[in-house]
């Protein structure tokens, strides 16, 4: 895992030349093509990735046209373990908003953006695998967090965010739930990861066309607040096809969520585990769920209490 500098990071920004080689259809017209800025390639993050990203994006497309320009704020603080995939997902996430006409996105690590006056001018922010008490001693920007999502914006949650703020009760109540564990296979907690789609029907699952799928990626045991009573699961490893070291599994249950939604009064959440591999970034149906969940997040890809309702299936 390697670290970045906040200046690199913040230039939130892709080679122009591989922006300026994509044009793509939503909506079934023609989407503006947003050129690149031209700046500082962030540190860990390497020209060809960026080129797997720009090829896997030409298969990915807004859902739905946005009701507005739409801004989301990618956070990517750690105050605890950094994943090495951090730099790359956010740019992947810039990339996705720009070339779909979905969103813009401003990549940050600096949490003076969660001011209310600040954070207002935002419709979700992307928690990007945060880890630790990234906002400790801030209880003013933790209310204005709590504010912006209860109060009808969105809440994006990628990977390792779930070991973010454990001090903080309401951040866990908002995203769904907190880390406990990883289960091992021979030992390891990176393994090929059977992953089913708990509602193959469900709107927000449209990627997938149906199809549960494997992916190499880290399975997530969780602990309180996590209850399916009180989320929409909609994706989660399939144990009847894995075998895992007993020693390590802490989830008596055998339940291994890896997706999920949920509503927060008046806000939205959309959480997804997948991603401790920085090739998840340029997988097109990953990119394309990840997409979905945003606007979802957003408030552009609307769903139904029923299809939100917490413990349905």
């Amino acid at each position: 895992m390697l670290p970045i500098s906040r200046r690199q990071f913040l230039t939130g920004s892709v080679l122009a030349a591989t922006a300026a080689s994509l044009s793509h259809r939503a909506w079934g017209a023609e989407v503006p093509r947003k050129e690149a800025p031209k700046t500082e390639l962030p540190k860990d993050v390497k020209a060809d990735e960026l080129q797997n990203i720009s090829k896997a994006l030409e298969s990915v497309q807004a859902r739905v046209k946005p009701a507005q320009p739409r801004k989301v704020l990618v956070m990517s603080l750690t105050k605890g373990n950094r994943h090495g995939h951090i730099p790359l997902s956010a740019q992947a996430f810039e990339m996705a908003g720009r070339k779909t006409g979905a969103f813009e996105a401003v990549l940050t690590e600096d949490v003076s953006y969660f001011a209310p006056d600040k954070l207002k001018g935002f419709d979700a922010v992307i928690f990007n695998s945060n880890t630790g008490e990234i906002f400790e001693g801030r209880d003013d920007l933790k209310a204005a967090l709590v504010d912006f999502v209860k109060g009808g914006k969105g809440m994006v949650g990628v990977h390792a965010v779930a070991d973010c703020c454990a001090k903080w009760k309401e951040f866990g109540d908002m995203m769904g739930g907190y880390f406990k564990s990883h289960p091992k296979q021979d030992g390891k907690i990176l393994m090929k990861m059977a992953v089913k789609l708990d509602e193959p029907k469900h709107p927000l699952l449209e990627a997938f066309k149906g199809q549960d799928f494997e992916i190499t990626d880290e399975i997530f045991q969780f602990r309180e607040p996590y209850a399916r009573a009180k989320l929409r699961v909609l994706l989660s490893v399939d144990g009847a096809k894995m075998t895992l070291d007993p020693a390590s599994t802490k989830q008596t249950d055998g339940d291994y969520p890896v997706s999920w939604i949920r509503t927060c009064e008046k806000g939205r959440v959309f959480y997804c585990a997948l991603g401790h591999q920085r090739s998840t970034f340029w997988n097109p149906t990953v990119l394309q769920y990840y997409l979905d969940g945003i606007q979802f997040a957003i408030g552009d890809l609307k769903l139904g209490a029923a299809d939100t309702a917490p413990g349905a299936k």
